[in-house]
């Protein structure tokens, strides 16, 4: 096995074209926008994994590598400080030989569930400007709103870095009422060209509207940037299903994702 420093994650990309589903996670770190690592078998890589700040990891290239599976599936979980350690596979193919990597580690599946972006039911919304309540402003993310949004300097580098490389490749906006940001639409990261998308509404601001108006904002400013929006949530996430419906994404698409719990059998 052989991490690669960042100036080498190129030549792991081509593993990765195969994905199915959830192509901005690897291509996140891969396009050099999300924190993150990559590990090969060798070099030139026949299979690399793919470690997501965000707490993802993501085999790509040749899934009868059973070796480097089992020996990358194993460090992964002895090193990880989370209690739980998720591995999306790339596609169906990958399933039994992820389950065969984790053999011992009482691994099991969990579903998450990934929308597309329906245009159309978009723009039946009209204008989000139309929908702003009184007094409110909604503004792009700056260099202030981006330092203030929880995870996302850490998620793009850490630091003053980390906000530097979210305002050039990543985008967000904040509806804000006496100057407070009630509610915020910003990308979790970016790859391959695709925005994996984040929503939040402060607790004492939920069930106004906010959610829909801020996220309709974001995704005009997505399509000026030639970025294409993803939603995706646990297929427990009720509340995130109902407002991606609401917005216009359709779907969804199953997304498989093993998962070991620190602690039990093999972790």
């Amino acid at each position: 096995m052989q991490p690669l420093d960042a100036h080498e994650f190129a030549s792991a990309r081509p593993l990765f074209t195969a994905a199915t589903y959830a192509r901005s996670f690897p291509f996140a770190v891969l396009d050099g926008h999300h924190a993150g690592s990559v590990t090969v078998d060798a070099e030139p890589p026949t299979a690399a994994l793919v470690a997501l700040m965000a707490g993802f990891h993501v085999f790509g290239g040749d899934p009868a590598n059973a070796a480097f599976l089992r020996e990358a599936a194993a460090q992964t979980v002895r090193r990880s400080a989370d209690e739980y350690v998720l591995f999306l596979p790339l596609a169906q193919s990958w399933r039994a030989p992820l389950e065969a990597a984790l053999d011992g580690y009482g691994a099991f599946w969990a579903e998450r569930l990934e929308f597309t972006l329906d245009p159309g039911a978009v723009a039946a919304h009209g204008d989000w400007r139309a929908r702003l309540p009184s007094g409110g402003r909604l503004l792009p993310y700056d260099r202030g709103l981006t330092a203030s949004a929880p995870g996302v300097a850490d998620f793009w580098g850490g630091g003053e870095d980390g906000i530097d490389r979210f305002l050039a490749h990543g985008l967000g906006c904040a509806l804000l009422l006496d100057g407070e940001a009630v509610c915020r639409a910003h990308t979790v990261f970016v790859g391959d060209g695709i925005a994996e998308t984040s929503i939040e509404t402060e607790e004492p601001h939920r069930r106004r509207g906010y959610a829909l108006t801020t996220t309709l904002a974001y995704l005009e400013w997505c399509s000026a940037r030639s970025l294409r929006p993803s939603w995706s949530c646990w297929a427990h996430n009720a509340a995130s299903q109902a407002l991606a419906a609401a917005v216009g994404f359709a779907g969804p698409v199953a997304v498989p994702v093993l998962v070991v719990k620190k602690g039990g059998a093999g972790g």
